[in-house]
């Protein structure tokens, strides 16, 4: 190893004496430069055109007078017969070069336009046909701009770095053998040895896993985390509540009610047709807050005028106590029946009260929050069933709820003071 670190400061060392770093040329202010006719070199003792074209005139009027070289000034040239009449025809002298003249630059209007894309200094083997960028089976360009780009280049790099590690198994094989054969000591061969296998095993272990992959599921080496655009439709659908029969053996709820969800709990209905909506809470009990009590409303039945189906009577075995658009308690409130104008008294249909009764002992139990140990008094069947129907008109059962306002001392929301809390209206 160590002869081959010599070879190889040597081979650096001789690169950078015998490779030229640089090739400079000055250039004269004069505009030009003075060539010698005869040696083609520059004369710096010339450094005008004037200067230069009168030493090449004094050149050409040598005469030659039998004798001698005569100058112009009548002086005696050394120069022999043949070199007086070279000097006479032009041979020799000196000639003037000027600097090439600075271009003038035009100025010319041009759209930029800006190439999004990743231009590789050297294209990247290895990239399927059709791929964006692709050439003859290398990439030349990637466009890291839009949707799943960044999957496509993992693939693209899982392929490349798998084509890499078998390039450095090579070189280290190749390293490892220069070691083996050039060096006599035996831990050296051992560590040679060493290094071979752990390269052989480094470039199975990438192909072996590869190839499990592949085998198993092609898209399990297929690492495009984009994610497709989920378009969500929300479908209004009508259906009927039909009346049901309790374990006791008789009929509640006789009526019919539409259910139409219209908007979202806790927020204010879109529709104003809507029971919830601000503009139906106007002169009533609820107009100073509409707002605040029409998130309420909507937390409480969204403006649907159902049958509560976790308050039940019987341990959660008998019907419901509460219903409406205000989920009015029926043991607890009475109702006024909107096609009669009577008050009903709804409480007197039940054994207890749902909540708390007069001591302050709850009455709620059961599998289910709000589940009820009351049930419906015998012969009183008639008048639940009336007080349920009243309670589902919105009218009567705003009515109710106002005078459950009135009667409570938890203002300013009341009975509502939990939904309050989870639309976030009061803390």
């Amino acid at each position: 190893m160590k002869k081959i670190q010599i070879f190889i400061s040597i081979f650096i060392i001789l690169f950078g004496l015998f490779t030229p770093a640089f090739h400079a040329q000055a250039q004269n202010p004069n505009g030009g430069l003075c060539y010698s006719r005869q040696t083609k070199t520059v004369n710096t003792n010339y450094s005008s055109v004037q200067d230069c074209e009168n030493r090449d005139k004094e050149f050409k009027a040598y005469r030659w007078n039998g004798t001698s070289c005569v100058r112009p000034d009548g002086s005696i040239s050394p120069i022999d017969k043949e070199g007086c009449d070279a000097a006479t025809a032009g041979k020799f002298g000196y000639y003037w070069v000027p600097d090439k003249p600075a271009e003038t630059l035009t100025p010319v209007e041009t759209t930029l336009k800006i190439d999004p894309s990743y231009h590789f200094l050297e294209p990247l083997p290895g990239c399927k046909e059709g791929t964006e960028g692709c050439e003859n089976g290398k990439l030349v360009t990637f466009n890291p701009g839009g949707e799943g780009k960044f999957g496509q280049y993992l693939n693209f790099a899982i392929t490349l770095f798998i084509g890499l590690c078998a390039v450095a198994a090579v070189v280290m094989l190749v390293i490892a053998g220069i070691e083996y054969s050039s060096s006599e000591l035996i831990s050296t061969k051992a560590a040679a040895i060493e290094r071979i296998k752990g390269a052989i095993f480094g470039l199975v272990l990438a192909l072996t896993s590869w190839t499990i992959l592949y085998t198993v599921n092609p898209d399990l080496l297929n690492s495009d985390v984009e994610v497709g655009r989920v378009t969500l439709e929300l479908i209004m659908q009508e259906f009927k509540v039909n009346a049901s029969v309790t374990p006791d053996g008789f009929e509640y709820y006789p009526t019919t009610a539409t259910i139409n969800f219209k908007g979202n709990s806790c927020s204010v209905p879109p529709d104003q047709n809507n029971p919830c909506h601000p503009s139906q809470l106007t002169g009533s009990c609820f107009a100073n807050n509409a707002e605040d009590f029409s998130k309420i409303c909507m937390q409480e039945s969204r403006g649907n005028a159902v049958k509560s189906g976790s308050d039940l009577l019987n341990n959660g075995k008998g019907p419901s106590y509460s219903a409406g658009i205000w989920q009015i308690n029926l043991t607890v409130h009475t109702v006024k029946d909107p096609s009669t104008g009577q008050v009903l008294d709804c409480p007197s249909a039940f054994t207890g009260r749902c909540g708390r009764d007069k001591s302050g002992k709850t009455t709620l139990n059961g599998p289910k929050i709000g589940n009820c140990s009351v049930s419906i008094k015998s012969g009183k069947e008639g008048l639940y069933n009336k007080c349920m129907s009243a309670v589902m008109n919105p009218k009567s059962n705003r009515e109710a709820a106002c005078k459950a306002m009135s009667e409570n001392k938890r203002p300013p929301f009341g009975p509502w003071i939990t939904s309050a809390k989870k639309c976030g209206v009061v803390k």
